[in-house]
């Protein structure tokens, strides 16, 4: 109590804290040990005494809040992940800051803020019910479901119009979760979608006035084209999927996956992000391309689609005539002829399509590094026309790997 009383008197002059930082103060585990100390003689924490833990933290749970409303919308999207699960271990929402917060520029921006928010809070709340599920009967999680099933309706009541969208966002994805239940027993092909899988695509219906996809609400779409989606190749049997943007002929494509969690997904690519702005705050020239990710809970999740080609696609695709497709991808030439081929298509010169691969190459061998990011192979890394390597399926992180780990994840498709 003693220590808390003379840091709150500290809070006039601290600096303003990062998102990072504030969402450590609003984080639980940082207030558990916060409760403990660590006396130099001993190894073994002693508690606190502390009478009354919440009251005694709310003050820098709501400083941190505080500095969390300087972030504009598009920043404050960006770090709704962490959010969600800070929200999911709030115990008390009726005195959260945090919920207010949300909640207030969750309506103040119902089209971007709101829709990031319901998404990922929708998320927390179906791992909160795969945890409650479990034979353990999981207590915590029970009372987070609630809690945020709560904040949810609370929301939706006060959303006006976007509840509506919200809920037509919902039977999309109730009805792509049937489409893909199709695809897994048809399998992928390489030829035309079955007579089954085309009635079910053809069957999606979308409301005259479009429906934003829950990936991201600037993905506003008019309707799905059966005729341009398939089912991939890898072990979940996700969809492929085109949909023409409302308003316009465009089409946006998306990746609908039904058995993958993509939360994992989502921060790496959340990283990705973030170094990237730190070589580019230091004047270097090292690009990562990153694509939207989002789950949606209950194993269920979508991504933006990339204009690229895997590696392992581009080496095959130059094979020589009599050439083996394993030959070919151990072609180091193979790359660089497509490369030479491709960049005049986007307007880029050879010289700089390679600077671009360059560079970006290097980038990504730090960031995966870093990230301790396993199963890098050339069917996981993908090439642009204009030469910027896209890195995609973060099945393992943090140095684990299905495969024999090398120096800096440097294997010989990476050498090629």
């Amino acid at each position: 109590d003693a220590d808390g009383d003379e840091a709150r008197a500290l809070l006039e002059v601290w600096q303003q804290l990062g998102p990072a930082e504030a969402i450590r103060l609003l984080d639980n585990r940082f207030w558990r040990c916060a409760q403990q100390r660590f006396p130099s003689t001993s190894a073994t924490p002693i508690a606190k005494p502390c009478a009354e833990p919440e009251q005694a933290f709310r003050a820098f749970r709501n400083y941190a809040v505080t500095c969390m409303d300087k972030l504009d919308d598009a920043q404050l999207c960006s770090y709704m992940l962490q959010l969600a699960l800070v929200l999911r271990h709030e115990e008390e929402l009726q005195e959260s800051a945090l919920a207010f917060f949300l909640l207030r520029r969750a309506l103040c921006a119902p089209f971007t803020v709101g829709h990031c928010v319901y998404w990922h809070v929708r998320a927390e709340m179906a791992a909160c019910a795969a945890a409650a599920s479990d034979s353990t009967a999981d207590k915590e999680a029970c009372g987070a479901f609630l809690r945020l099933g709560m904040f949810l309706r609370t929301y939706l009541n006060l959303s006006g119009e976007h509840e509506g969208e919200l809920l037509a966002e919902e039977l999309l994805v109730s009805t792509l979760r049937k489409v893909v239940k199709v695809g897994k027993e048809q399998g992928p092909s390489k030829e035309q979608n079955s007579g089954e899988l085309m009635d079910v695509l053809q069957a999606v219906s979308i409301p005259p006035d479009g429906v934003r996809l829950p990936i991201d609400a600037s993905f506003h779409v008019a309707s799905l084209v059966p005729e341009k989606c398939k089912v991939m190749s890898s072990a979940t049997k996700p969809l492929m999927l085109r949909f023409t943007s409302f308003g316009s002929d465009e089409l946006i494509g998306v990746i609908f996956k039904d058995g993958d969690d993509l939360r994992q997904d989502g921060v790496c690519l959340q990283a990705f992000g973030m170094m990237e702005r730190l070589w580019d705050s230091a004047g270097l020239n090292v690009p990562l391309r990153c694509y939207r990710a989002t789950d949606l809970g209950s194993e269920v999740g979508m991504l933006e689609m990339v204009a690229a080609e895997t590696l392992s696609a581009i080496s095959v695709s130059r094979a020589d005539a009599g050439q083996s497709n394993v030959s070919a991808v151990f072609d180091i030439k193979k790359m660089a002829e497509w490369l030479a081929a491709e960049s005049v298509t986007v307007g880029v010169s050879c010289e700089q399509a390679t600077e671009n691969f360059l560079r970006s190459c290097a980038g990504y061998c730090v960031a995966t590094y870093v990230l301790g990011i396993g199963d890098r192979h050339n069917d996981n890394i993908m090439m642009q026309r204009d030469g910027h390597l896209v890195h995609i399926d973060f099945g393992y992180i943090l140095g684990k790997n299905p495969v024999i780990p090398t120096p800096f994840g440097f294997t010989i498709d990476r050498y090629n």
